[in-house]
């Protein structure tokens, strides 16, 4: 319940009609494709040749009514940013990455770029396994 004092007398405005809930983001950054050198824990050091292919521009799907999509873009550092994701949640403190939609956005990327690129939870082609920057959360309240 809210009150408004105009000066001339209060009224009481009507309660929201909406419920404002957290959703959470989940992004998987992977640097720049090029030759890279892989330790050996991760790729049996041997070196990967990657093509380069960093996105001049935002790729989005269509949106719909509940989100704009996943979208893949380069950073000014020509990294390739993947996400985010809108998933709603109840938390609005859990901020854990989710390994399910770490496969999602992993298999997503994969699509786009008609390779197999991976995620800190799937096994993915070795060309990008060594390539991943990190993996983020945001929660938007």
């Amino acid at each position: 319940l809210a009150l408004r004092g105009t000066g001339g007398g209060s009224s009481v405005l009507p309660s929201p009609t909406f419920e404002a809930r957290p959703r959470r983001g989940q992004y998987i950054v992977y640097s720049t494709p090029k030759l890279d050198k892989c330790d050996e824990t991760t790729t049996n050091s041997r070196w990967v040749d990657i093509p380069k292919t960093v996105p001049i521009r935002p790729i989005q799907p269509i949106p719909t009514e509940r989100t704009k999509g996943i979208f893949v873009y380069s950073t000014l550092y020509n990294q390739i940013v993947v996400g985010p994701t809108a998933k709603d949640q109840s938390s609005r403190t859990n901020n854990t990455l989710d390994p399910e939609v770490a496969k999602e956005l992993a298999a997503y990327a994969s699509r786009i770029f008609d390779r197999t690129m991976g995620s800190s939870q799937s096994a993915s082609d070795i060309d990008f396994d060594c390539n991943i920057i990190g993996e983020y959360v945001g929660i938007r309240p």
